[in-house]
């Protein structure tokens, strides 16, 4: 999975990000649009006026934050979609989820990752 800045030529950067527990409550902030292109979204930060790229991967992680859920729920029907380990797949999301919430296109509610 893997969010690009189009504004830049360089991707965002991979880093490492804490965890986030499963009870925590993510939804999309009110200041962004998005759409789909192709197998891909593209998601527009309106107070920045920045925009960003999600793969066919991430696109599908961002449909389901559209639905406003728990992390540990996003991980079952994730799982429940591609063939891929667990602890690899929250890994993943974690970065992913921790990488728009950065960049002010969702919000994290409840308990702080750790």
């Amino acid at each position: 999975m893997e969010i690009s800045n189009n504004s830049s030529p360089d991707p965002v950067q991979h880093q490492a990000l804490a965890s986030i527990p499963d009870e925590a409550l993510l939804v999309p902030a009110m200041d962004q649009v998005s759409c789909g292109m192709d197998e891909n979204t593209v998601i527009l930060n309106i107070k920045d006026g920045e925009y960003y790229e999600l793969d066919p991967v991430g696109t599908q992680a961002w449909n389901l934050l559209q639905e406003t859920i728990v992390f540990g729920r996003l991980v079952e029907r994730m799982l429940e979609e591609y063939e891929v380990g667990e602890a690899q797949l929250r890994e993943d999301l974690a970065e992913l989820v921790a990488k728009l919430a950065q960049k002010g296109l969702v919000e994290i509610h409840g308990p702080q990752a750790a």
